[in-house]
């Protein structure tokens, strides 16, 4: 931890901030001319490197605090993506009384006050503000063990200041975010790769399919061999669902992931008694009910800017505060995902009408979407590891349904597809 300054730029002040996993302002006192002490307000922001409004405020907003307020306002930096922020980020939302439901950032403690999100922490943080130095300040926050960490963050910049320092790191590489969650980001990794095999096997088998005129499938979509891939993908996925129950204590999370992980056991219940050798048609809804479970709470975290429960593997928190969280800047990904797996249901019970026309080309409707809901997956999963540094659980529970999808559809899809190209 060191001391936070200001800089005369605004990028050497990002740049520092980037850098340290809890920066703390400095000095302790700010002396009036008159040799007398003025009043100062301590404060506290939790904030993470993917959040875009933790930017928007550290970018925009800080920089105004700092000009109106100078020395008498010290604002102490806790990145709670790292190990040591995230315990502070604990003892502060214990000392709180923060819902394990609403602890997200970017989140501001001034003396009794918790301010939240990009509107309230600057605007009504600067009337605080105000008020505390018209009286007699406002001491660091009664949270455990930030007294000690701002005393040994003052004597690091002390020695540092003598041993002239050099300009601190802040290169973010793969290595760093890979550690930030090994075990998550080891998963998404798996997850990963079995989304890149099945789209290059199922897509190497279309185009055998539409290069002969043969009606015979090919071996990779075959029942025995769909059933393996789908059934490993509902396991994985149900174990994940497990994880979010066991940590959602209540409300819409608990719900969601009941109904997911119910939905992916009687997928993977069915994957393994069925004994035909077509695949049972019930499995596509359920495995798209499941996803859509997944898509409508990533919806409500992300429109309504909640705290998301994460289960035991990841932090969805991260994930969701990053920019990939909306696509273009606009359309939130959740309900992108909302609007692909109602449009599979659609297609799914238009696949069911006697029409054999209409039939086939709801068929092979539902097989472009399952690939381009897997190419998407795949893109979404590959940035967790390798460009945020966290990974979702709902997100890999949602990429999981995308694959069960794939490898249920493809066999159908393909075939409705030949059957349109020879009418």
């Amino acid at each position: 931890m060191k001391t936070i300054r200001r800089t005369p730029t605004l990028l050497a002040l990002l740049a520092a901030m980037i850098a340290l996993s809890v920066a703390l302002a400095a000095p302790i006192r700010a002396q009036a001319q008159t040799g007398t002490e003025e009043p100062v307000v301590y404060a506290v922001l939790l904030w993470s490197p993917q959040c875009p409004h933790c930017h928007n405020f550290i970018e925009n907003d800080y920089p105004k605090m700092v000009e109106a307020f100078g020395d008498q306002f010290q604002l102490i930096f806790v990145n709670v993506t790292t190990e040591d922020g995230r315990a502070l980020a604990q003892a502060a939302y214990e000392a709180y009384g923060i819902p394990p439901d609403q602890r997200y950032v970017p989140m501001m403690f001034i003396g009794e006050h918790v301010l939240v999100g990009g509107y309230e922490i600057p605007v009504r943080g600067s009337e605080i503000i105000r008020e505390a130095l018209a009286a007699d300040g406002l001491p660091l926050p009664p949270i455990p063990g930030l007294q000690e960490a701002y005393e040994q963050a003052l004597a690091q910049s002390q020695a540092s200041e003598q041993a002239s320092p050099a300009a601190p790191d802040t290169s973010d590489t793969l290595g760093a975010r890979f550690s930030r969650d090994p075990l998550g980001n080891g998963l998404a990794m798996l997850v990963l790769i079995g989304l890149v095999v099945s789209l290059v096997a199922v897509v190497r088998a279309g185009v055998k399919v539409l290069s002969t005129r043969s009606k015979r499938k090919p071996r990779c979509l075959t029942a025995p061999t769909c059933r393996v891939a789908a059934l490993l993908a509902a396991l994985v996925g149900v174990g994940i669902a497990l994880t979010l129950i066991m940590e959602a204590g209540g409300g819409l999370a608990m719900v969601m992931s009941v109904l997911a992980g119910l939905l992916l056991a009687a997928a993977a219940v069915g994957l393994i008694i069925t004994r035909e050798q077509e695949l049972p048609g019930w499995l596509v809804p359920v495995s798209a009910l499941a996803g859509l479970a997944a898509a409508v709470y990533l919806a409500y975290v992300e429109v309504g800017q909640q705290s998301a429960v994460c289960g035991l593997v990841g932090d969805c928190n991260t994930v969701q505060q990053s920019p990939y969280a909306m696509l273009f800047g606009v359309l939130p990904v959740g309900v992108l995902g909302i609007g692909g797996y109602v449009a599979i249901l659609a297609a799914w019970a238009l696949g069911r009408v006697k029409d054999a026309r209409t039939r086939d080309a709801a068929q092979a409707g539902l097989l472009v979407m399952a690939l381009f809901g897997a190419a998407f997956s795949t893109y979404l999963t590959f940035l967790e590891p390798f460009v945020i540094g966290a990974t979702c659980a709902w997100c890999l529970t949602s990429a999981l349904v995308m694959l069960l999808l794939l490898w249920l559809i493809a066999p159908s899809g393909w075939a409705a597809v030949q059957r349109l190209r020879q009418a």
